[in-house]
């Protein structure tokens, strides 16, 4: 999956995926990427429009996170340091 745009929902749930690199820098809709080994949103898009489901990964900061989410976070599994952009 590779684009600046995408007009769709992304769900990447259960996929053992650990990078974000090449998903869309702008997504009209939700990003699933629940249960993955994910360890940090670096590439996370710059902006999504709806629900960003990040929980049961292996993140444990929001560094890369973007302010730019028109909807909710859904974390309840990663093991946070710190719940801070920096």
């Amino acid at each position: 999956l590779t684009g600046n745009i995408f007009d769709a929902n992304l769900f990447f749930q259960n996929k053992k995926i650990t990078s974000l690199k090449g998903i869309p820098k702008v997504v009209y809709g939700y990003v699933n990427i629940r249960k993955n080994d994910i360890e940090n949103l670096k590439y996370f898009p710059e902006k999504v429009t709806g629900f960003v489901n990040c929980s049961y990964n292996k993140i444990t900061s929001l560094k890369g996170m973007t302010n730019k989410i028109i909807g909710f976070l859904s974390d309840f599994s990663n093991q946070f340091k710190k719940l801070s952009k920096i």
